[in-house]
């Protein structure tokens, strides 16, 4: 007889006869939902040794592109058909700039692609941080809401010290003060596992072995338990090539689907999947 899976939810219970799991790896590894029986050993101890980062990103946004700007140097604009110089594209700071915060890691990275645009969206700032930094800014941020002056004056304000080292920064120049910030807040969402996406950890991945046993791990959740009926899906089942990332994601859940046509014998060809968990 074909397994059934039964789902107990608050709105009452479900049966199947398969299922794919798509629950954020962090959710897996604090039980957010309960399996009974419980799942094969070495499917919990791959869930549990996979590493899940606590990456944010935060965006700032500006009145204009101030970076592209050339008047400062006395240089006019360049035509739109023209080359421009810009500044590299990721700036990396490896130590605050502030002699009262910790030597925190940040990357920063501008989104304006068109400097001689006037389309003022795209004077965006892109800042992504992790760790100790991440829970700080988090913390200045848990009593403010969104889309309000004090939300973006706030986060305006951390950033700062980075921010104004872009080229043509001036403290007194409009262009140079943000008109709107938002910042994720993963690291205190209990719907995405306190987290953000999988991450290979220096520390887990130090020796050839240790990478070894990463990717088993991974191609162990990949695998589910097809003999219950319960696949999973999701950036850390994707192919290994786009782990942590939304395409990865999407690419899992066809693999998955895919996986449930061919146990029930509904589907035959599948040389993409075989080329895609390489």
């Amino acid at each position: 007889m074909d397994p059934v899976v039964h789902v107990k939810t608050n709105n009452g219970d479900f049966y199947f006869d398969e299922i794919v799991v798509t629950l954020p790896l962090g959710c897996l590894q604090r039980h957010t939902v309960e399996f009974s029986p419980s799942l094969p050993y070495e499917l919990n101890q791959a869930i549990k040794n996979v590493s899940y980062s606590s990456l944010e990103k935060i965006f700032i946004a500006f009145p204009t592109a101030f970076w592209h700007e050339s008047s400062q140097s006395g240089m006019e604009l360049p035509d739109k058909d023209e080359k421009v110089v810009h500044l590299p594209h990721f700036v990396h700071y490896l130590r605050s700039l502030d002699d009262n915060r910790r030597p925190w890691t940040i990357e920063m990275n501008p989104l304006s692609f068109n400097p001689a645009s006037d389309d003022s969206t795209k004077a965006i700032v892109l800042i992504t941080t992790y760790g100790a930094c991440a829970s700080h800014l988090a913390s200045l941020l848990q009593d403010l809401k969104q889309n309000t002056p004090e939300y973006v004056q706030a986060v305006g304000e951390f950033f700062r010290p980075y921010y104004s080292l872009l080229p043509n920064y001036q403290s007194e120049s409009l262009d140079c003060r943000p008109v709107a910030a938002i910042a994720t807040n993963w690291k205190n969402d209990p719907l995405t596992g306190f987290g953000s996406y999988t991450n290979f950890q220096i520390s887990k991945a130090g020796s050839s072995e240790d990478r070894m046993s990463i990717d088993n791990d991974i191609r162990t959740m990949r695998l589910g338990t097809p003999e219950r009926g319960i696949w999973f899906a999701g950036e850390h089942t994707a192919p290994f090539v786009a782990v942590g990332t939304t395409s990865g994601a999407y690419w899992s859940g066809e693999m998955a689907g895919v996986k449930v046509l061919r146990e029930n014998g509904l589907l035959r060809q599948v040389n993409w999947e075989k080329q895609a968990v390489i």
